[in-house]
């Protein structure tokens, strides 16, 4: 088969060519060479999301199309003697092995070329090093600026299949950059600790039983953390729960917690001493509450979900606007009920005061002005029943506009009131 020199064109046939390439021709080309990189950079094509892969016997290339689309082309670099490419094509995704002799240097190479010739949305990084010079050889000599994943695999160690150390963790939480989404999949010392750990854009820790409920508390602007294996029980989720309420930042936009399996769900260790509205959906339950303090923060209404199947807790923060205005008035009557409760748990407690000093008073006048303290006591707690009435008043028909089931509404003084409403469909 003859070859056609399609880079002795004119740049202006080159780019007219090239703009007639499908997704798999342009990367395909855009790694032959220097040359045939530059012409793909005067195209500047955008694809979704490049990964990039490194572990000690072999590293890989994966490029997306789109993000829901199946076009994708891999490169998979093998170590060995010899360059030769072996091809395979499925499902929308091709394939190209080779055999290198320094798989993490032909495949950064590679990746630089498409970095620097297409402009891509998302760059992931994948890395499973077998010993810590290996670890930061991916991570200081190969990894590019731009990325916006990281995630490290656990090496095998004589005690453990999947592990990293303290040494090798401190380097990755020195190095990674803040801003991403950092994944380390593979078990941690118990006594491992570091200040970035819970500070980057978003995080997941397969194992977590290093984590203390002041790690959790230091969260600040995450937009999303798992964890997968932790030893926390529902009154540390509840302490949780408490500091996040009353933090003048927001901490983060959402927190999956796994329990181990077979945890039971115990709403009253979860709610107790909180404010919130419980509502049932398709057999799910889904918990509101409202943050006490506003601060700089955006997100001050929190939702609590219990997956009985994933055994995982997941608490979303989010703003008020997102939310159905009902709703929201509904948190605020809450929190309006719960602070009229305790002052009228307060006015009664005084009124039980004088009237032991009314009953044991012998002077008449004193009497009188004992007497005349208890009628505005008395005239007070009147007032804090009507509001409280004003209040409860707007329930019915806040419920009627939300969801058909059951709504209960709890207080921290320790009153309960459930109300449950059947709906017709047709409603």
């Amino acid at each position: 088969m003859s070859i056609f020199p399609l880079l002795k064109l004119p740049e202006s046939s080159v780019d007219t060519i090239v703009k007639q390439m499908e997704f798999h021709e342009i990367v395909k080309f855009c790694i032959c060479s220097n040359q045939s990189a530059e012409a793909v950079k005067r195209l500047n094509p955008t694809f979704h999301r490049l990964l990039i892969n490194f572990s000690h016997d072999k590293c890989n290339i994966w490029l997306a199309e789109e993000e829901y689309r199946p076009k994708q082309l891999k490169v998979t670099f093998h170590k060995s003697s010899a360059e030769v490419p072996n091809r395979s094509k499925m499902d929308g995704i091709e394939e190209y092995r080779y055999e290198v002799i320094d798989p993490a240097q032909k495949n950064a190479n590679v990746a630089r070329l498409i970095m620097d010739s297409i402009n891509v949305k998302e760059c992931w990084y994948g890395i499973s090093p077998d010993n810590i010079e290996n670890l930061k050889e991916y991570v200081t000599n190969v990894l590019v600026e731009d990325y916006n994943y990281f995630e490290v695999c656990g090496r095998k160690t004589a005690a453990d299949d999947n592990f990293l150390d303290s040494e090798d963790l401190t380097f990755l939480m020195n190095t990674v950059k803040k801003n991403v989404m950092f994944q380390v999949m593979s078990n941690i010392p118990t006594d491992f600790k570091h200040e970035k750990a819970l500070q980057f854009k978003s995080f997941h820790y397969i194992d977590d039983r290093w984590l203390t409920l002041d790690n959790l508390k230091s969260m600040r602007n995450v937009e999303e953390a798992v964890l997968s294996w932790t030893h926390f029980n529902w009154n540390d989720i509840n302490q949780f729960l408490h500091y996040w309420m009353t933090c003048d930042d927001d901490m983060m936009r959402e927190l999956f917690i796994y329990f181990k399996c077979g945890t039971v769900f115990n709403e009253n260790e979860l709610l107790h001493n909180l404010t919130a509205i419980s509502c049932q959906v398709d057999r799910n339950s889904f918990y509101y509450i409202k943050a006490r303090n506003d601060g700089n923060r955006k997100c001050t209404v929190g939702q609590l979900h219990f997956d009985t199947l994933s055994q995982c807790l997941r608490f979303k923060a989010i703003e008020p606007k997102s939310l159905p205005d009902d709703i929201y008035r509904h948190l605020e009557d809450v929190e309006k009920i719960q602070k009229l409760s305790r002052v009228k748990v307060d006015i009664e407690n005084l009124g039980f005061e004088y009237q032991k000093m009314l009953e044991n008073e012998k002077c008449d006048i004193e009497k009188g002005r004992i007497q005349r303290e208890l009628e505005i006591v008395e005239r007070t707690k009147h007032g804090i029943n009507g509001q409280l009435g004003l209040v409860q008043n707007q329930w019915k028909p806040f419920l009627l506009s939300f969801l058909t089931g059951a709504l209960r509404v709890l207080y921290p003084i320790g009153m309960n009131v459930e109300v449950n409403l059947s709906f017709d469909e047709s409603d």
